[in-house]
């Protein structure tokens, strides 16, 4: 199964694609990143729809199962929500000072290598310049970099290969090089 992450809103979660919606959750259930909150079916595929990151929150007015949905439709509606800091969520900890966030520009699926098998494009402690590819972003089968904004050291991905990441989602940290005087 595809999967895909909810576009997060203040006012709750939205479609990612089209199709036709099967809600996953109940109102009043607990909701947090990750989770599986839906299935959206087209052209006979089925895509699993994921919280995004960066909220925990109580579902409520969810779409009706077997309601067409288009990107950008209201699948469900927050509660009461608790903000949940996204570095706290993916890493435990806070950002170190001095290193820069690398966020995804898109929702889709990262990958760390070019292909299956093939060493990473830029394992943790390796150096990178500037403009280097750090990693891949999967949407609707095509591939779209992720590029190191400065040279530096990779500190930590705070991803795994293969995981459903949303526009924003911090993918790694990087600690730039010292300006050469």
């Amino acid at each position: 199964m595809n999967h895909w992450v909810g576009i997060a809103s203040g006012s709750g979660v939205s479609s990612p694609g089209i199709g036709t919606w099967i809600p996953a959750c109940r109102d009043g259930e607990m909701i947090s990143a990750g989770q599986r909150i839906g299935t959206i079916i087209r052209a006979g595929k089925e895509w699993a729809v994921c919280a995004p990151s960066g909220k925990c929150a109580v579902a409520s007015e969810i779409c009706p199962p077997h309601s067409p949905v288009e990107y950008g439709s209201l699948l469900l509606s927050w509660g009461n929500a608790d903000e949940v800091s996204e570095s706290e969520e993916r890493s435990g900890m806070n950002v170190p000072e001095g290193v820069l966030e690398v966020r995804s520009a898109m929702a889709g699926t990262l990958y760390k290598q070019p292909s299956p098998g093939a060493p990473a494009f830029a394992a943790e402690g390796v150096q990178v310049d500037a403009q280097n590819t750090l990693g891949l972003v999967e949407v609707m089968k095509s591939l779209n970099p992720v590029r190191s904004p400065v040279k530096g050291r990779i500190e930590r991905w705070l991803v795994d290969d293969g995981d459903a990441v949303s526009a924003g989602d911090v993918l790694l940290w990087i600690r730039p090089d010292a300006p050469k005087d």
